[in-house]
Formats: structure tokens, C-alpha cells, sequence
């Protein structure tokens, strides 16, 4: 199977598994030292059982695909993070998404990756994130996050 059928899988598992009732788990850091990296190290509490182990190769598929973008990998990393892994914050009921200006920064840094690979819809995915920074507590950015990609995104396919 696809690592983007995958992908689909796992949002899907995740949209119809998180209730109020959800709890945070911490990421294990030996898979999922990218994520723990930037700040991202909670997860919801699955009610089914997870292999974390083909999570985070998805995830290192992902990772793979925007080795070689112009930008630093924090902004590609919260993505996929927050793709696979919904970040989780005591107190919150909802996944802690990444700020739109996070998905910006990847979209147009890696947009040579994305189109080769065929992760366009990543482009859509960012419009509907919060387009607000970090300190609202709206949204989530990696840790030190700078971007450094000016304007707006326009994807043309």
C-alpha cells in the first residue's frame, strides 16, 4: 500500500476516533525524533491498536519527499507530524494544528518536491489551517520557527 493511501487511513482513523473523552500519549521518541524535535511529542490516545512502527514509516516517506527543499525541515515536519499524528495538549479537546503560515512555509519551499511527488493537495490543506501565529494558542509552530518564504501561496497544477 501507498504511503498516501496510508496517510488517508490514518486521518480517516483519526477524524472518527477522537472524542472529548481522549486522552495525550507521549511519542516515543526512537520513532518519532522528528517530531519530538520541534515540539511536537503528544499525541491522542488511540482507541484501536496502532502500529507505531508503520506510522513512523509513513512518516520517514514523508520526510523523504522534502529532504531536499530550500527551507529548514521544522516547517515540513510539523506538517507531517500533524498529518500522522494529531498533536495533543493537556486541557484540549481538539488536535493542536499547525498555523497556516507553517504550511506556507513548506508549500512554496518544497514546491518542487510536491509536484514531482504528487502531494499537491497539501497546498489545499494549508487554507484551511488558522491564519493566525502561534501565541494565540490557536494554532502550533515548530520550535524557533522563522519563515522565511515571502508572499502568498498560489499553486497552479
Amino acid at each position: 500500500m501507498s504511503p498516501l493511501r496510508l496517510t488517508y487511513i490514518f486521518l480517516f482513523l483519526t477524524r472518527c476516533t477522537m472524542t472529548s473523552a481522549q486522552t495525550c500519549q507521549r511519542l516515543d521518541h526512537n520513532l518519532f525524533p522528528s517530531c519530538i524535535n520541534i515540539g511536537h511529542n503528544q499525541t491522542f490516545t488511540f482507541p484501536l491498536d496502532v502500529d507505531w512502527t508503520a506510522i513512523s514509516t509513513v512518516l520517514q516517506w514523508y520526510r523523504n519527499q522534502t529532504s531536499n527543499c530550500s527551507i529548514s525541515q521544522s516547517a515540513p515536519n510539523a506538517v507531517d507530524c500533524a498529518l500522522l499524528l494529531p498533536l495533543c495538549r493537556e486541557g484540549r479537546k481538539d488536535p493542536l494544528l499547525p498555523c497556516r503560515r507553517v504550511c506556507t512555509e513548506m508549500v512554496l519551499g518544497c514546491s518542487e518536491a510536491i509536484s514531482q511527488d504528487g502531494l499537491e493537495y497539501l497546498a489545499s490543506l494549508c487554507t484551511i489551517l488558522p491564519n493566525v501565529t502561534a501565541e494565540t494558542g490557536e494554532c502550533f509552530e515548530p520550535a524557533n520557527f522563522t519563515p522565511t518564504q515571502n508572499g502568498k501561496l498560489v499553486w497552479h497544477f
